[in-house]
């Protein structure tokens, strides 16, 4: 019996002071220097879920 290898797509993460000094997050700097942690790594694609759920709450 052959075993399929399940390739995973390896994701880029980064720290917070990356996110900071990115020109995409240039209008965003407030916000992920807040609520990301210094001690973590995120991918883009967390930073923008957890940028957009900030921005989607209700004030």
């Amino acid at each position: 019996m052959a075993r399929k290898k399940i390739e995973r797509e390896e994701v880029s993460r980064y720290t917070k002071e990356q996110f900071l000094q990115a020109k995409r997050y240039t209008h965003q700097k407030d916000i992920i220097n807040v609520l990301l942690n210094d001690d973590e790594e995120y991918s883009f694609a967390e930073v923008d879920n957890i940028i957009n759920e900030f921005l989607e709450r209700e004030v």
